[in-house]
C-alpha cells in the first residue's frame, strides 16, 4: 500500500470547497486539465451523496468510482479502483479529503491518496 498525504490552507468556507468537490458535472471550473482526466461520466446521483457511483476514463484505464465516506462539511472518500487497458489488472485508489477550520479564516484540507 502506497499512502500519498498533501494539505493546503485555503481561505474560503468549507461549505463551498465541499461544494466543488462533489460537483462532478463542474470539475473543469477548478480541476486542471491533464491528458491523465477525461472528466467524470455516468453518476448515479445528482447531488452527490454517500453510495454516488460514477466513471472516469482515461489513457491508461477506467476509473470505476464510488462515494465511501461523506459528511458535510468535513469529510469526503472516494474508492476509484481502475482496469488497467490491455487486460494488465486493476489499480486500487481510495481519495479521501478531510476539511478542518485553519484558524485563518479559512480551510485546511488535508489530501490522502492510498493506492494498493
Amino acid at each position: 500500500m502506497i499512502d500519498i498525504p498533501s494539505e493546503a490552507d485555503i481561505r474560503c468556507d468549507a461549505e463551498k470547497i465541499f461544494d466543488l468537490i462533489i460537483d462532478f458535472r463542474g470539475q473543469d471550473r477548478w480541476l486542471p486539465h491533464s491528458s491523465a482526466f477525461h472528466g467524470t461520466t455516468e453518476i448515479s446521483a445528482d447531488p452527490v451523496t454517500l453510495g454516488t457511483t460514477y466513471r472516469e476514463p482515461g489513457p491508461f484505464g477506467v476509473r470505476n468510482g464510488t462515494v465511501t465516506e461523506f459528511e458535510r462539511p468535513v469529510k469526503i472518500a472516494f474508492r476509484q479502483p481502475m482496469t488497467m487497458r490491455l487486460h494488465s489488472g486493476t489499480l486500487d485508489v481510495t481519495l479521501r479529503y478531510t476539511l478542518s477550520p485553519s484558524g485563518r479564516g479559512g480551510v485546511q484540507a488535508d489530501i490522502t491518496i492510498i493506492t494498493v
